[in-house]
């Protein structure tokens, strides 16, 4: 009996069965909402950041590289001994002289007596072939005589040439004005022929020297370079690899 009263009520109740099905689930989602959410970490707020706006401009852009270059006098030249002898110095490094000053020269005793002599024997062949000249034009000399003296003469004057350029040798005379460099050799050393004795450089005009690696070769038309904060442009670079340095050789008229 107790059975179907109990199935006649839970009919009779359909609807309020719905609801309580409808809440259950309800709060079963509510409570895994809650569950969930106890486990994701909320989110931070932003922080306010203060941005500097600069106005973009057109310019140039440079780019630069440092070298190591070597100053030198852009016209400069080695003096080289041309005969045998000891070297003596006639003016000391650092001074500065006019082009055709007698710088030092080396003692050879046999070619400045060669010199001496062949000096006096072309004087004494003139002399004869001169008297010899106003003799014959008075009569008292025959022609062939004269050619004689003549012939002597021009003979002593080839060995007094030859005798000079030989002296010529064991001078040296500054090419150009120049500032004298240091002497390779001490006075009063013995010298060889071709061996270097002394440099002379002119001051006025100097050049710095230096290496460029080819990934830094210039790509802008006039390049310049500093130099003791002044700034010189380019002179020349050569877009050729050395084939000692492996480097592009490069220059500035430096003054």
């Amino acid at each position: 009996m107790a059975l179907p009263n109990f199935q006649q009520i839970w009919q009779k109740n359909w609807s309020a069965r719905s609801v309580l099905s409808s809440a259950g689930v309800l709060f079963i989602a509510l409570v895994s909402y809650k569950f969930m959410a106890s486990f994701t970490a909320s989110p931070s707020l932003e922080e306010t950041k203060v941005v500097e706006v600069q106005p973009a401009q057109r310019q140039t852009i440079a780019t630069t590289a440092r070298f190591i270059g070597t100053l030198r006098a852009n016209h400069s030249t080695t003096l080289v001994a041309k005969e045998t002898g000891t070297l003596k110095v006639l003016l000391t490094a650092g001074k500065w002289v006019k082009k055709g000053t007698l710088i030092a020269k080396i003692d050879n005793p046999d070619i400045e007596k060669t010199y001496e002599l062949s000096l006096a024997f072309e004087k004494i062949a003139q002399e004869q072939y001169n008297r010899l000249a106003t003799l014959q034009k008075l009569g008292t000399s025959s022609k062939s005589a004269l050619d004689e003296k003549k012939n002597a003469w021009i003979t002593a004057q080839k060995s007094l040439t030859e005798a000079k350029i030989a002296l010529d040798k064991i001078y040296f005379y500054a090419p150009f004005d120049s500032t004298i460099g240091v002497f390779k050799a001490r006075e009063g050393a013995q010298i060889k022929k071709d061996d270097p004795v002394v440099s002379l450089y002119d001051m006025a005009s100097l050049i710095v020297e230096f290496d460029i690696p080819p990934s830094s070769l210039p790509k802008s038309q006039n390049p310049q370079v500093q130099i003791n904060n002044k700034d010189y442009p380019l002179t020349h670079v050569q877009r050729m690899l050395d084939e000692e340095t492996h480097m592009c050789p490069a220059y500035v008229d430096y003054s």
